[in-house]
């Protein structure tokens, strides 16, 4: 049996539920990204990380970005959680680039909708959906797209777009290339 882990960042807690949810369909070992250091990297056949998008970045992605060494070999997936639309499948928004080497990629690239609760964000993150926020008013009314709406109608509320089922792609992707390595066909390596 592979040893797997899911490991996430965190700050609302939209993608720690993601995380659970992909560990529990997985029946695999959950962790916060602080609690995992390359030590335990090296330990997993799978590696699946999830992190929230703020300003295009992902919360934690160092843990992947500064072992890369340790995860050649090895099955990597990331899953990000963020405000926009998912793409076409649960793909990243364009908006979204990855800052991994050429000769790098993950196994896979998942996209969920999460949420937000203004009255919880941080000063920092207030601060981001303020500017966000003016910049979308400033656009003409024909030229919003429906996640400038949505942007608009999130002012002091709450809002969660979490839905488990959205989970299903990531799961069936790692079930499907374990098969295939198990049964032989070693796949992609990093």
């Amino acid at each position: 049996m592979e040893k797997m882990l899911v490991a996430y960042a965190s700050r609302y807690g939209h993608t720690q539920r993601y995380a659970r949810w992909i560990a529990e369909a997985l029946r695999c070992e959950l962790a916060r990204r602080e609690n995992v250091d390359r030590f335990k990297l090296a330990q997993q056949d799978v590696v699946i990380f999830g992190g929230a998008l703020y300003a295009g970045r992902v919360n934690g992605l160092d843990l992947v970005t500064k072992n890369l060494e340790t995860l050649a070999g090895k099955r990597v997936y990331l899953f990000l959680v963020g405000l926009e639309s998912p793409g076409e499948g649960n793909t990243l928004p364009g908006t979204v680039k990855l800052p991994f080497p050429e000769d790098w990629q993950p196994d896979g690239v998942f996209y969920f909708q999460g949420g937000m609760d203004y009255s919880r964000l941080s000063l920092v993150h207030k601060m981001m959906m303020t500017a966000i926020i003016w910049i979308t008013r400033r656009k003409a009314p024909q030229e919003r797209t429906a996640d400038d709406q949505m942007i608009l109608e999130l002012v002091n509320k709450e809002v969660d777009l979490s839905r488990k089922e959205a989970i299903q792609g990531l799961v069936s992707q790692v079930k499907k290339d374990l098969a295939s390595t198990q049964n032989g066909n070693q796949g992609k390596t990093h």
